[in-house]
């Protein structure tokens, strides 16, 4: 069942901030989903690679990508300011030219225009926890989109919060998503119950912009679209690293 969200919860700076600092290094199985869309990038033949980083939030993702790739260039497309502005501040100096900030909005027909006009085709599109905000008739629009864009021989890589298959499996994950946050609260020196991690997430309103779909119906979205090697590369509980690349 489609319906539609609220996503400019994380326009709110409060929000971003309890979550890029409390949360996001917390968030269980960061460093596999970031291996493996590393690894998926090593079989894009281009270089220096063209990125365009959809959603990026604090920029985690393009950070993670300019460690190893650093004649890499970015385009950031986000709808947050708030998110931008952190984004700004982690942000090397170093890496200051290599990265374009767009500020706008993929649930509209017409974000493509907001990109730079020589900036249109990539070779790797990556996002990380931002199209589950949109509904599904429309995430499978921006998964067409992000085909156009990308390069005969371009990947794309979706780390995404997805749907699980039971109720059994949903509760499984909050439980372990708790747990993990407060154990990374805690390292920290801010003591935490678990159950206290789900009362704030709640309290913000963050999960009433969620529209998870399951990771099979998202992969077989990608397959009839055109991407190829499509798979679910990673997988844990609720967590998964969906990917596809465009046939030279």
């Amino acid at each position: 069942m489609n319906r539609q969200t609220d996503w400019t919860v994380w326009q709110n700076a409060e929000v971003v901030a309890r979550f890029t600092d409390g949360r996001r290094a917390g968030i269980p199985g960061t460093a596999a989903q970031f291996e493996t869309m590393m690894r998926l990038l090593r079989h894009v033949k281009h270089r220096p690679l063209r990125v365009l980083d959809v959603g990026c939030g604090d920029g985690v993702l393009t950070r993670t990508i300019l460690a190893s790739e650093p004649r890499a260039t970015v385009v950031a497309f986000d709808g947050s300011d708030a998110m931008l502005a952190r984004f700004r501040e982690k942000l090397s100096v170093a890496n200051e030219s290599q990265v374009t900030f767009v500020r706008g909005n993929f649930n509209e027909d017409d974000w493509v225009d907001s990109l730079p006009s020589d900036r249109k085709q990539f070779d790797a599109i990556v996002s990380g926890f931002a199209i589950h905000h949109s509904p599904d008739d429309r995430k499978r629009i921006i998964y067409g989109q992000l085909f156009d864009l990308l390069a005969p021989g371009g990947v794309f890589i979706n780390l995404e919060h997805v749907a699980a298959a039971t109720a059994l499996g949903d509760a499984m994950w909050i439980e372990i998503f708790s747990e993990h946050v407060a154990a990374y609260q805690a390292a920290r020196g801010h003591s935490i119950r678990p159950a206290d991690v789900m009362q704030q997430v709640n309290a913000s309103h963050e999960q009433d912009a969620n529209i998870l779909a399951p990771a099979e119906t998202q992969l077989a979205w990608l397959r009839e679209i055109g991407f190829v090697d499509v798979d679910c590369y990673w997988k844990w509980f609720e967590l998964a690293v969906l990917a596809g690349f465009k046939q030279v």
